[in-house]
């Protein structure tokens, strides 16, 4: 990632002077002088005063005179279950790093990326090429199987939860409601599901339904999704995340011509 600053060593002064703080003093201070970028359902995205790193918090501490005690602990529950997920995954390919982990149980803290969300680089350029679509979705399915490797499964995956570099390389983020395979809260099969998401992400990209945008000049791409892969995941569910992977990478074999698109 082509980031100002992206690792502990780069940050080591900002960071020196946060060290005595105790975590709810270092939440507080950062969303006093930070700037609020996002805010979901649990969790609010502040980014940092020096512009290079942000802070994901539990949306009650990023306005608390907003919200009961007992929402409060709720959204604190929740940010401390995506700590504890992104501790287990840390350092995996793909995902998003998390900087000073060990410091860290309710929030965490990630480099800036400044391209934003592949959703939000849509609302920007307005559309994406077919080099770039083709290797996003090759992307995000080799993260995908990395976790599921690591026996984990993501639970979220949309344009909105995947951040791009300056070289616009993916990388998942947010973990809220990601869980161990396996597990009561998990999908019995997340494969399956995680693969049908991979589809429909694909299928917005390459109709241009995304925000009902046109993302490309023409509808060439549509028959790479939306020929056996694209009916195996959506009729028969026997697609695997391999096999739609292989089928993006035999594509752009056999078209060259896509590479420079």
């Amino acid at each position: 990632m082509k980031l100002e600053a992206t690792t502990k060593e780069e940050c080591e002064e900002t960071v020196n002077e946060e060290e005595d703080l105790t975590e709810d003093e270092f939440i507080r201070k950062w969303v006093q002088e930070g700037t609020h970028l996002a805010s979901g359902s649990h969790g609010a995205v502040i980014l940092h005063a020096d512009g290079k790193r942000i802070l994901k918090v539990p949306k009650a501490m990023s306005d608390p005179e907003r919200y009961s005690e007992n929402r409060a602990s709720a959204h604190i529950m929740y940010m401390k279950h995506e700590v504890e997920m992104y501790k287990f995954i840390e350092g995996l390919p793909g995902v998003l790093p998390v900087l000073n982990s060990e410091k860290r149980t309710k929030c965490i803290e990630m480099p800036y990326m400044r391209q934003g969300t592949i959703a939000a680089y849509l609302k920007r350029v307005g559309k994406a090429t077919k080099k770039q679509v083709s290797q996003w979705i090759v992307a995000i399915g080799e993260t995908l199987i990395r976790l599921h490797e690591k026996g984990v499964a993501f639970n979220d995956l949309h344009t909105g939860n995947i951040l791009l570099d300056d070289d616009l390389v993916p990388y998942i983020c947010d973990l809220g409601l990601a869980e161990f395979l396996g597990s009561e809260e998990s999908p019995g099969d997340v494969e399956r599901t995680e693969v049908a998401d991979l589809v429909e992400i694909t299928y917005k990209l390459v109709t241009g339904a995304h925000e009902r945008m046109e993302i490309y000049e023409d509808e060439s791409l549509e028959s790479i999704f939306l020929g056996p892969v694209l009916l195996e995941a959506i009729d028969g569910y026997h697609a695997t995340m391999e096999s739609f992977i292989a089928a993006v990478k035999v594509w752009l074999e056999e078209n060259p011509d896509a590479q420079n698109a």
